[in-house]
């Protein structure tokens, strides 16, 4: 008979202890959920002032092998008896004078040529320039030729060649560049030297 109540009473026990148990299970789970509600993110900001300046320029190729000349463009031995007369060191896939076009300034631009109209190699020099090239992309540029593909005189007045697309307008950091083969007309020239001043422009559009 002792020993049933003694049974009785730890099963008891062991009962009220489970329950103690499970209450402070949940109470640690209860403490944990509002310790997670609570926590909040600590954050701090910093702003980040620049300032960039602004480039517009017009230079000569000085990176494209095929380029040939810049600033001086020499035919030492033309023929009087034919209009194909190209600069020393002309070769197929070869240009005589290379470009770039940079700015970004947003705005469109125009590229423009003249030559000086009394040199006696007015009406004589002929020009080609192909549809230039994007730099940064080494496709073509967005803009448009006045000129096609053939060949054209060099006028006395500065002409557009070329007007900027809208992804010319901002070109950085390679820009565009533009290319042109130049040939003279030999007939009608009397020998000696002959020069002529040929002008580039890069425009601005306001």
């Amino acid at each position: 008979m002792k020993n049933r109540k003694t049974n009785k009473y730890q099963r008891k026990e062991v009962s009220t202890m489970k329950k103690l148990m499970m209450v402070m299970v949940m109470g640690l789970f209860a403490m944990a959920i509002a310790v997670s509600a609570n926590a909040a993110d600590q954050t701090q900001q910093s702003t980040v002032n620049a300032t960039v300046g602004g480039i517009f320029s017009l230079s000569f190729v000085t990176d494209d092998a095929n380029v040939i000349h810049s600033n001086l463009i020499p035919f030492s031995n033309v023929d009087p008896s034919t209009s194909e007369n190209y600069s020393d060191g002309h070769a197929e896939g070869k240009t005589d004078v290379g470009l770039v076009c940079l700015s970004n300034h947003g705005s469109t631009w125009k590229l423009k040529v003249e030559m000086n109209g009394g040199s006696t190699l007015f009406h004589k020099l002929l020009f080609n320039m192909g549809q230039p090239t994007d730099r940064n992309t080494s496709s073509g540029a967005s803009g448009s030729r006045t000129y096609g593909d053939d060949w054209y005189e060099v006028p006395a007045t500065s002409t557009v060649l070329y007007t900027s697309g809208d992804y010319d307008k901002i070109n950085t950091p390679y820009g565009v560049e533009a290319t042109l083969t130049f040939k003279i007309n030999g007939a009608g020239l009397v020998p000696g030297s002959h020069t002529a001043t040929v002008t580039y422009t890069m425009a601005e559009v306001v």
